[in-house]
């Protein structure tokens, strides 16, 4: 009995465990930073293949960490992932096939996504002053600010349409470049493969910004293929990360199950 007892509790544990203790009694001015500093330690940890959190629920700091994991759950990583992919992948395939009409309904569409991004970072910083950041405030009104002028000068945009889609394309690489890393420590042996694409496609879209003359009227169609494979990338990497993390997972439950016999 004990022993199923022992392999129950195994299974409900399954993925890596972060537990957080902490004090309870913190001043008021500085509840804030260290709100925010819990928050980016459960973002790393999620990152980091964490799957379980545990907290003590005593007033202060276990409250704080129960209330930041709690906002976390509501939230889906590998779904926003896969959306994020396939919406590259469609874009990407809508680029290549209709570029001077996407050129045109990306203007638009950049300054209306952008406008709505800074009225939404800009509303929230007012709604939620205890927990907002300044930061959150400027960045609301610089993509505000840019989404009118988007907007109402779309010309102007379409020139320089392809430095945002090229940065777009380098912070997914770099991305790419952070998830090769993960699937390393987690004993992928071709994990450089990704890596080296990722740094490929970041060394391709600087290119796009900086020296677009070189592609000429298939600047477009170029990026097209790029978000392809940025989404199609994205889809392979997501399933990398989820088949080697239970790998990881399932080998440290046989070491600490060897070592639970050994003792």
């Amino acid at each position: 009995m004990k022993n199923t007892d022992y392999r129950t509790e195994e299974k409900q544990m399954e993925g890596k465990t972060c537990c957080v203790t902490g004090h309870r009694d913190i001043p008021q001015k500085e509840i804030n930073k260290v709100k925010a500093a819990l928050r980016r330690e459960v973002d790393l940890a999620v990152k980091e293949g964490f799957t379980r959190f545990m907290s003590g629920f005593a007033e202060g700091v276990d409250q704080y960490f129960a209330e930041i994991v709690l906002e976390k759950k509501k939230k889906n990583p590998a779904a926003t992932m896969m959306m994020t992919s396939l919406a590259y992948i469609v874009l990407g395939i809508v680029t290549v096939v209709f570029p001077q009409k996407v050129l045109d309904v990306l203007c638009y569409a950049l300054g209306g996504a952008m406008t709505v991004y800074g009225l939404f970072n800009i509303i929230s910083f007012f709604v939620d002053r205890e927990g907002g950041m300044y930061f959150e405030l400027v960045i609301g009104v610089i993509s505000t600010g840019f989404g009118i002028f988007a907007l109402f000068s779309p010309t102007s945009i379409a020139a320089i349409i392809n430095i945002p889609i090229g940065i777009i394309i380098i912070v997914d690489s770099i991305m790419d470049m952070k998830h090769s890393l993960t699937l390393r420590s987690l004993g992928m042996r071709k994990w450089w493969i990704p890596f080296i694409i990722a740094i490929v496609m970041i060394m391709f879209s600087l290119t796009t910004i900086f020296f677009t003359n070189i592609f000429g009227a298939l600047l477009m169609i170029a990026l097209g293929i790029a978000l392809i494979y940025e989404g199609v990338s994205g889809f392979s990497l997501i399933i990398l990360l989820s088949r080697y993390h239970k790998e990881y997972d399932r080998n440290q439950r046989m070491i600490d199950a060897e070592a639970t016999d050994i003792n």
